[in-house]
């Protein structure tokens, strides 16, 4: 365990639980947050284990991953940019939401721009593919207030997002989503959520692909 702004250094891990959320942030710039039963080798380079890392460069900083066959890329952007770091068996995969990045490995530079993914395998990249665009909410609206009472389940519905295999919801006290109440994976496009106590709480959901990508 460690304290908020605590140090970390080469070869020390970081874990997170169920409902976790840890923020690593880089004295050259950026940051990466790690979501919940997440696992992270600092190093040189960072190893995702196993979770989902999204990751934030501001223009100035580059980061070093390394997929778990040992392939290596340093990631920089012309300008901010968000990306989504995921380890899985053909490689880690790196998401763009925001921006572009840039990827450097020893075949070349490859760009990725927002709304694509790629795979780091093998010392190279993978071909570009696209990401499911994200759901809107339909219910309820942004800012939706309701009278607390014991015991009581409120849907949330949103729009189907064509080509989508399911969804996956969060619930948090926070619209940052670093304290999360509760996670589910959802077939189709609604769902519910019982609060267990008055308080301001915030929803998203995301669409999962053929692949389970969301």
């Amino acid at each position: 365990a460690t304290d908020f702004g605590g140090a970390f250094r080469e070869r020390d891990w970081v874990r997170t639980g169920p409902r976790s959320f840890a923020r690593l942030r880089f004295a050259t710039g950026g940051y990466m947050d790690l979501g919940e039963n997440t696992t992270v080798l600092v190093d040189s380079s960072f190893t995702i284990e196993q979770g989902t890392v999204v990751g934030f460069t501001e223009g100035k900083d580059k980061l070093t991953v390394k997929a778990a066959d040992g392939s290596e890329a340093a990631i920089a952007s012309a300008g901010p940019a968000e990306f989504r770091l995921t380890p899985g068996e053909q490689g880690l995969e790196v998401a763009v939401t925001k921006g572009s990045v840039e990827l450097a490995l020893p075949d070349g530079k490859h760009t990725i721009a927002a709304g694509e993914a790629a795979r780091i395998a093998h010392q190279k990249v993978g071909d570009a593919s696209k990401l499911l665009a994200f759901p809107k909410s339909i219910s309820p609206g942004v800012d939706a207030r309701f009278l607390f009472k014991p015991s009581m389940t409120i849907p949330l519905v949103w729009s189907h997002v064509p080509d989508s295999k399911g969804y996956y919801l969060q619930i948090a006290r926070d619209t940052e989503f670093h304290n999360l109440v509760s996670t589910a994976e959802l077939a189709d496009a609604k769902g519910s959520f019982a609060p267990d106590a008055v308080g301001v709480y915030a929803w998203r959901v995301a669409a999962r692909d053929a692949s389970g990508r969301l």
